[in-house]
């Protein structure tokens, strides 16, 4: 190798080494250290999901703008007790009893309701009445002029009682009966089970939850409307009266006063009691007769009360959901059961 070659050799390596020495302190002043006076917490996590801040693992849940649950019911809004029975001290003539409320006829002829007033199936009008009968949420009777006022629970017209001249009334479910002078019935309300048809000629109704069951001339009992548990089919036979409940129905003989029922027998309410009765009446699972010596007995479903008569003699029984009353000898109403309309 000559001189002159090794000189040129000795510049050029001399010329890379400066290179790479000048290249390192650029790259060395363009990078930032990281700042020691902040230490990053590695229990916190800073991701972020779609640019959002992260949540807070220690914030109490909400209920996402979500009201408190009620447990007030709509046909009791305000949630408070409902009155089993009527003021001490009233006085009355007749008593009934629908699903949630009873009324009574007082001896001035005017009408105490008690109870759920929900759809103001208690809000008696003014007047003087001979009969009043409580349905499911409404309320009708007959007026001393034989007319018929009805009030309540309107979703069916079965308050919308029509004109003329009535010798009984009878409030059901959602539907309504009565017989003109002439002994022809008419009924209103509800008819998505039959109950308005019938074209009898009847001395005697009584409504029920879907039914209504009469009292022929000739001492022979017609029913009509829902017939699903056989609550229709009557057993042939000459009865005193007839009571129409839920789904079942009870007739009082004419030759032994004994009590025969029919229909549904989910509580045993149609295995009625041997004996002689003047009167009977049906409610939802229940039925109650009145024997002859004024007191009452009781049968089918006593969940909560409703068959636990009280000690006493009685004149008058009327059956409603959960829940019986009766007219005392002394002209007084007393009631048992539950009007919880929760049960």
């Amino acid at each position: 190798m000559s001189k002159s070659l090794k000189k040129y050799l000795l510049w050029g390596f001399a010329g890379v080494f400066l290179l790479f020495i000048l290249v390192g302190v650029l790259s060395g002043g363009n990078e930032s250290d990281p700042d020691p006076g902040t230490p990053v917490d590695p229990s916190i996590n800073t991701t972020t999901v779609n640019g959002d801040v992260p949540p807070n693992d220690t914030e109490e849940p909400t209920n996402n703008g979500t009201a408190d649950p009620d447990d007030s019911s709509p046909e009791n809004p305000d949630n408070t007790e409902m009155a089993l029975n009527p003021d001490e001290g009233l006085i009355f003539t007749a008593v009934t009893a629908g699903i949630s409320h009873s009324c009574g006829v007082r001896v001035n002829d005017s009408i105490n309701c008690w109870g759920s007033n929900a759809f103001g199936q208690a809000s008696t009008p003014s007047g003087s009445f001979l009969i009043v009968s409580a349905g499911g949420w409404h309320t009708c009777a007959l007026a001393l002029d034989d007319t018929i006022e009805c009030w309540g629970r309107n979703d069916a017209k079965q308050t919308e009682a029509p004109k003329g001249r009535f010798i009984d009334v009878s409030a059901g479910g959602k539907h309504s009966c009565g017989i003109r002078a002439r002994h022809t019935v008419l009924c209103w309300g509800s008819n998505d089970r039959g109950q308005l048809d019938t074209h009898a000629s009847l001395i005697a109704i009584s409504s029920g939850g879907q039914h209504s069951c009469g009292l022929r001339v000739s001492g022979s009992i017609t029913c009509w409307g829902d017939n699903t548990e056989g609550q229709l089919n009557a057993p042939d036979g000459d009865y005193k009266s007839v009571a129409a409940g839920d789904a079942h129905s009870c007739g009082l003989r004419a030759d032994d006063n004994a009590i025969v029922c029919w229909g549904v027998n989910s509580s045993r309410q149609i295995d009625s009691p041997s004996g002689a009765f003047s009167a009977v009446a049906a409610g939802r699972e229940h039925s109650c007769g009145l024997r002859m010596d004024k007191t009452v007995v009781c049968w089918g479903s006593g969940k909560y009360g409703q068959i636990d008569v009280p000690v006493g003699g009685f004149q008058e029984i009327s059956l409603g959901d959960i829940h019986s009353c009766g007219l005392r000898i002394e002209d007084t109403v007393t009631c048992w059961g539950t009007i919880d309309e929760s049960k």
